[in-house]
């Protein structure tokens, strides 16, 4: 009688990665999910990988792209024939700690868009705690910055209803599709519990590496700057910074926060 939860999860050539992550899905303290791996056209031994876990573990779900589409479309693709009452995502280089769904059951509520936990940032032997927040967010709060981080849990027929990630953004896919969540079901819960390792350490590439977001950044103000144009000044402070243009220290402060003061320090006060 549990909902069942849907874990949208694509890949890339990182097959070893891979086994970590959905080795979390599996060990989770909560059974009900399925678990749906979009493998994108990998040529190493992801296909084998996935055949045999298939095979094992009926709750997972595999779709092969017959080109490579990229994160944002293979993410869509999961969500196109999620089942879940619930959904949530998974990079393939990041993996769960084993209470993770179960505590998103417990803490959701469905008046928010959606809730979101910090993460441990993974760095080789290092581990630090991101985005730590205990507080309800508003579509204002958000225009400023990205306070959720690249995962969140939802009901399933909310992320359906906004079209899932926009594949035309080069970068921000995530920080966008939060936004448009909470244009349509208002704002979203961010509790300071991590469960979720983003693995920064290992020598393989994000698949966000590659992505432009100074692109992602004009396009994002192009958006939503209707919405809230003194909230946007802070994304448009960003924007000069990524640029390396000249930023004032008044304006610096303006944006700068426990989040990223090292990075405000090392690209500003130069």
């Amino acid at each position: 009688m549990n909902p069942c939860i849907s874990v949208y999860l694509p890949t890339h050539n990182r097959v070893e990665l891979l086994k970590r992550a959905v080795s979390s899905v599996q060990n989770q303290d909560y059974k009900d999910w399925e678990l749906i791996v979009v493998n994108d056209f990998s040529t190493d031994e992801t296909s084998r990988f996935l055949d045999k876990i298939r095979k094992e573990d009926k709750r997972i779900i595999i779709i092969n792209n017959d080109t490579p589409s990229g994160a944002c479309l293979s993410r869509n693709k999961a969500i196109s024939i999620a089942k879940g009452k619930y959904i949530t995502g998974l990079d393939d280089d990041d993996y769960f700690l084993p209470n993770r769904l179960r505590s998103f059951l417990s803490d959701y509520d469905e008046k928010y868009a959606f809730i979101a936990y910090s993460h441990i940032i993974k760095n080789k032997d290092k581990n630090k705690i991101a985005l730590k927040y205990s507080r309800e967010f508003t579509l204002k709060d958000l225009l400023k910055k990205n306070y959720i981080g690249n995962q969140i849990f939802t009901e399933t027929y909310k992320i359906k209803s906004v079209d899932g990630f926009d594949p035309n953004m080069p970068a921000w896919q995530d920080y966008d599709l939060w936004i448009r969540l909470m244009l349509e079901f208002g704002s979203c819960l961010k509790v300071n519990k991590a469960n979720y390792i983003m693995d920064i350490g290992h020598e393989e590439e994000r698949i966000t590496t590659s992505l432009k977001p100074i692109l992602a950044i004009n396009q994002f103000i192009q958006k939503y700057e209707s919405l809230s144009h003194d909230n946007l000044a802070h994304i448009k402070i960003y924007k000069k910074i990524l640029n390396g243009e000249k930023v004032s220290i008044f304006n610096a402060i303006k944006v700068i926060d426990k989040d990223n003061f090292a990075w405000i320090l090392k690209n500003v006060f130069k």
